[in-house]
């Protein structure tokens, strides 16, 4: 009797029992049933048709290895090693055997679709697996072949380990000063030089990506131009992202946790451009933070008392906390005021 199918047939038994003999009793780390659970779990919960089998395990692999990177980038090469390898061995074999499994159970049983349709699909995301872990690993500085020794027949192709940034085509419809073909980077892809700029509020969070070399961007509607470095590309393309995701957000989600947090970052970043670069502040921001305004000529305002001017409220460029224009320091990170 099967343990993972409905259907009954020697292939699928002879399956079960291969990845029961594979398992170490003395090791929960490899065993292989609980492995294509979840191989199984993933094709259970992925509704996406498969009318493009290779753009779709490109998407995953980059999602596996994503998601590893960001929940295990603090820890250490030998702790990335741990949980690489039985990820990567396990995988491996199960990747193998379901690629041809499905196909016998084709060949032979033609009239149960909803079989070797649901073998079809598991094999896509146990390839997805395989290789979203072997991503993560040599992401994180394992060599080849320590990979090669937990999976053999490792493909040592760039383009299926370096997978697909599902969100990259996403910028090119709603950011059109970027291309969807250029490469951004994740905060674990970075080395700690170009980190060291990086303010703590920019480290983290959703629409958060940066690109390693700056780029001259124009603005829609003047058509004027400025040269943006790395780290002011990133702000503003996240910036620009997160902003047309503000406009469509229904009334009613305003107060979740997703909707706070992206408004939040796109608050910081234009406090950060109104402190440390206030060119592209006015001509890539303000308009679109505060809408058309009518020009005020500078000579008809009347300058503000010098208390008034004490009590104005600013925002570090660091953290992003208030203080007054009268400060040296912010009361927050302790940022020194320039």
């Amino acid at each position: 009797m099967s343990k993972f199918f409905d259907f009954n047939c020697d292939e699928l038994l002879e399956f079960e029992s291969k990845l029961s003999s594979l398992s170490n009793p003395s090791d929960d780390l490899y065993d292989y049933p609980y492995w294509y659970g979840m191989i199984k779990q993933r094709a259970e919960t992925d509704f996406e048709l498969n009318n493009d089998p290779k753009l779709k395990i490109a998407k995953l692999i980059w999602g596996h290895c994503d998601e590893y990177s960001k929940r295990l980038i603090d820890e250490s090469i030998e702790d990335k090693i741990i949980f690489s390898q039985p990820r990567i061995t396990c995988y491996g074999k199960i990747n193998d055997s379901l690629a041809s499994l499905w196909v016998k159970v084709f060949m032979k049983y033609p009239k149960e679709i909803e079989l070797w349709t649901r073998l079809e699909n598991e094999s896509y995301h146990a390839k997805a697996s395989l290789y979203g872990a072997i991503k993560f690993a040599l992401t994180n500085g394992i060599s080849k072949s320590d990979i090669i020794e937990w999976y053999p027949n490792f493909e040592d192709s760039k383009e299926l380990i370096m997978g697909i940034d599902p969100f990259q085509s996403i910028r090119e419809k709603i950011n059109p000063n970027e291309d969807s073909n250029e490469r951004t980077y994740q905060l674990y892809e970075l080395d700690e030089k170009e980190k060291e700029n990086l303010p703590f509020w920019f480290r983290e969070g959703n629409y958060i990506h940066f690109y390693k070399e700056g780029k001259t961007v124009v603005d829609n509607k003047t058509k004027k131009s400025i040269v943006l470095n790395s780290l002011e590309r990133s702000m503003y393309s996240c910036l620009t992202e997160i902003s047309v995701l503000l406009e469509k957000f229904p009334e009613d989600y305003m107060n979740s946790l997703f909707y706070l947090d992206i408004y939040e970052k796109s608050e910081l970043i234009k406090h950060w451009f109104e402190k440390n670069n206030k060119e592209a502040y006015l001509l890539l921001i303000k308009d679109e933070d505060e809408g058309e305004e009518e020009e005020i000529n500078p000579e008809e305002v009347k300058d503000e008392s010098t208390e008034n001017k004490s009590n104005e409220v600013n925002f570090c460029p660091e953290c992003g906390g208030k203080f007054n224009s009268n400060n040296k320091f912010c009361s927050g990170c302790g940022n020194k005021i320039i």
